[in-house]
């Protein structure tokens, strides 16, 4: 009985430790499940935390027009109809002097830099299924931004120089370029920074990258070639020609008033000055009529080539285009804004007056909204002509646009202003 008695004892012994160890086990395995959904459930607090906050998107707009309240506006108004939850942050920024913040998420900038942003990889790749009526884009407009079914960015608006007379001045009815103007006004006599009624050519060569856009723009005329100027010229291969094109517009002008800039940074002064009656012919964009109220009535205006040999309709296109270091949680919503904003529903509120409001005279790059604006204004009518001529060009620039621009702009005032 001894011998049974003590292997008794000897199997409870074992059983106990066996339960203590798959009790330990349970606790632990326990433990662990708890801490994993403690965890878990932390995580995905914080992700209902980041859905559930409103999102901010950073957008910058072009900031070279006439009435800028109306056009951040018209762009806040449309976007809040649309995502109240999620909030526009306008951003200053200007494409001809700074670099691309890595936190701006949309932007819209100047085309002459769109060679340089696709080769600094700038630009994120937008579906075109994102872009609402791409076929009723002004073609020229969309020249070089399409590929395998992605735009790298979406015209919004175009500009180019034109040429102002007044309409009883028939002696200049017929003047569309450089050499025949210089023909008939020669060169001004008073060299006032603000010129005498009906005396000389209004025109602004006061800005450092608007010379470097009218000597490519003049060197395209005379060579009645146009180019995407992938290779810029330099210095030692200007065109002598195409300066002298520029030197006959500062003759024209005077060079204390072409070069003249006003204290306040008024925008279009100049056309201000043209509709009091200053100056015989004014060159300058189409939105500069805003500053001119009723004299608008008063004028003719056409496109303008800087040379007697033919020419090249150039225009600047205003791109909007998505940050390529985006967040992929704001990557959908930025393809939305872009629609939104190059879109003719938002572009209408921009440049059509509210109530007696003063039209913008901006051209957009869509071709059905010219039909709207004509029926506002005859002289919407006649931007529509000018728009959608079949020969505008796209105005481009190489890969170091900037670094040119920065250069150059140095170099032009002693090779087209007179020694003083």
């Amino acid at each position: 009985m001894n011998a049974p008695q003590e292997q008794m004892g000897s199997g409870s012994s074992s059983d106990m430790k066996k339960n203590g160890s798959r009790k330990k086990f349970f606790i632990l395995l326990s433990a662990c499940i708890l801490l994993c959904a403690a965890v878990i459930l932390i995580i995905f607090q914080q992700k209902q935390a980041v859905v559930s906050e409103p999102r901010t998107l950073r957008v910058s707009l072009y900031p070279i027009v006439p009435d800028m309240e109306r056009y951040k506006k018209a762009v806040t108004m449309n976007w809040e109809a649309k995502h109240p939850d999620i909030k526009l942050e306008l951003v200053d920024w200007y494409c001809y002097d700074e670099d691309l913040p890595d936190d701006l998420d949309v932007f819209v900038f100047d085309g002459i830099y769109l060679t340089e942003y696709l080769e600094k990889g700038y630009l994120l790749p937008i579906p075109e299924e994102a872009i609402q009526d791409i076929e009723d884009f002004i073609p020229f407009t969309t020249d070089g931004l399409r590929k395998d079914g992605n735009f790298c960015a979406v015209p919004q608006l175009i500009c180019t120089s034109l040429l102002y007379t007044r309409k009883g001045d028939t002696e200049l009815a017929g003047v569309s370029d450089t050499v025949m103007l210089y023909e008939k006004l020669g060169d001004r006599k008073n060299q006032s920074e603000v010129p005498d009624e009906n005396e000389g050519l209004l025109i602004d060569m006061s800005g450092g990258t608007s010379k470097v856009i009218m000597y490519l723009d003049a060197q395209i005329d005379y060579s009645d070639t146009y180019t995407e100027y992938e290779d810029l010229p330099v210095k030692e291969t200007f065109s002598e020609e195409a300066l002298d094109l520029l030197r006959l517009l500062v003759k024209m002008g005077g060079a204390a008033q072409v070069k003249y800039k006003s204290e306040s940074d008024e925008l279009y002064e100049r056309a201000r000055w043209f509709a009091e009656g200053k100056g015989r012919a004014y060159i300058g964009y189409s939105e500069t009529m805003a500053m001119m109220g009723d004299g608008v009535n008063e004028i003719d205006f056409r496109l303008f080539s800087y040379s007697d040999r033919g020419g090249v309709p150039l225009f600047s296109v205003d791109l909007a285009g998505v940050n390529a270091k985006i967040s992929d949680d704001k990557k959908e919503l930025a393809y939305e804004l872009v629609d939104m904003i190059t879109s003719e529903e938002a572009m209408a509120k921009v440049v059509m007056p509210e109530g007696i409001g003063t039209p913008q005279y901006l051209l957009p790059a869509r071709i059905h909204i010219y039909d709207l604006l004509s029926e506002a204004s005859p002289v919407n009518g006649q931007l529509k002509v000018i728009a959608l001529d079949p020969k505008n060009k796209f105005l481009r620039m190489g890969s170091n646009a900037h670094e040119y621009i920065s250069n150059t702009k140095k170099e032009l005032p002693d090779l087209v202003f007179p020694k003083e």
